[in-house]
């Protein structure tokens, strides 16, 4: 937030985080970020791209646990997140199993976080196991080497994200400003193409 404070220092911002989906004009919401694939028709969007999930945890723990192949997660605790409920066709461990060509039911022994991703990578970080974590919200401990992924495959959530805004507000300084500097951020992290 500090670089777009710096590009609009006269914005006033309230953050609000929801799983439920919300009305904007009801909400009073000008400007969001949306990880769903639905099409609102009151609301204006940039498509960002997909959101994928992969297995995650510290340098550290790969070398401690000598993790070089799928099969190596047999024996380490895995680290569940669970958003099915909010989003019931993402991935989940036992689909990345069968993705490695390993049995769905290999994914059994771990510790399971509900729907704090934080926790669940703050754990990986600390060496508690491995996570199937989503690349954007890992996005910064990856970068920082705080994450590794030790092997693929890297899973399909089915999922994007979007930048959305009140189609009156789309022409606003602020919803521009916002706009532009989410797209930058995450072109810069991730190498995602924004789609008009």
């Amino acid at each position: 937030m500090a670089t777009f404070l710096e590009r609009l220092p006269e914005a006033d911002i309230r953050i609000t985080s929801s799983f439920t989906r919300l009305d904007y004009a009801e909400h009073h919401i000008d400007v969001g970020i949306r990880l769903s694939n639905d099409d609102d028709p009151a609301l204006d969007r940039i498509w960002l791209g997909e959101e994928t999930m992969m297995p995650l945890t510290s340098p550290a723990y790969i070398e401690a646990q000598r993790l070089r192949e799928p099969k190596d997660l047999l024996r380490v605790p895995l680290l569940f997140e669970d958003v099915s409920r909010h989003f019931p066709h993402t991935s989940s461990w036992p689909d990345w199993f069968a993705a490695a060509g390993l049995p769905r039911e290999s994914a059994m022994r771990g510790v399971n976080f509900g729907a704090y991703h934080d926790q669940a990578l703050d754990a990986a970080i600390m060496g508690a196991g491995v996570v199937l974590g989503r690349k954007v919200i890992a996005s910064r401990d990856i970068a920082d080497g705080r994450l590794v992924c030790p092997f693929g495959p890297e899973l399909s959530t089915g999922i994007n994200y979007q930048i959305v805004c009140r189609r009156d507000l789309k022409h606003t300084p602020l919803a521009k400003a916002f706009q532009e500097w989410v797209a930058e951020e995450l072109m810069c992290c991730l190498g995602m193409v924004v789609v008009p």
